[in-house]
């Protein structure tokens, strides 16, 4: 029979105290972790067509409201020259992420873009779709709007 001053016993009740404490922080870390891949966000898809002739021509601007999870969220891009770039405007102010993608030539360009700040259900916002050249000199543009 063991007793409480054996050796063997007090490790058994210390690793045994140990492994609750190590599976209480365990299981609090994997809520931690999971409950920002459940929360999802609104951002933007866009889809622009561009012709070219010899100067670009943004000929449409499509965009649709997303749910995006959190974790994949996009933030801001680091601008790309010659690039596609989008802004989204809404009460005068730029809402979402700096995003652009480089420009090849004509072709459909596709782009999602996070809003750094909540826009009101029903809201109207202007996309604005632009390409600029090497030096980043704005060499064509194209509107459309959204509601939020």
């Amino acid at each position: 029979m063991m007793s409480k001053n054996d050796k063997f016993y007090r490790f058994f009740v210390v690793y045994n105290h140990f492994l609750k404490v190590l599976a209480i922080i365990l299981i609090i870390l994997v809520l931690l972790s999971t409950s920002g891949c459940m929360e999802s966000k609104k951002a933007i898809t866009i889809k622009a067509t561009i012709e070219e002739n010899e100067v670009p021509l943004i000929t449409s601007v499509e965009s649709k409201i997303e749910s995006i999870p959190a974790l994949k969220y996009p933030k801001d891009i680091q601008p790309n020259f010659p690039g596609v770039y989008v802004l989204i405007i809404s009460g005068n102010n730029r809402v979402n992420y700096w995003t652009s993608i480089p420009y090849t030539g004509s072709g459909i360009y596709e782009m999602t873009t996070g809003l750094r700040f909540d826009i009101n259900e029903g809201e109207t916002a202007r996309v604005i779709v632009t390409v600029n050249d090497e030096n980043g000199d704005r060499i064509a543009i194209n509107t459309s709007t959204i509601i939020i």
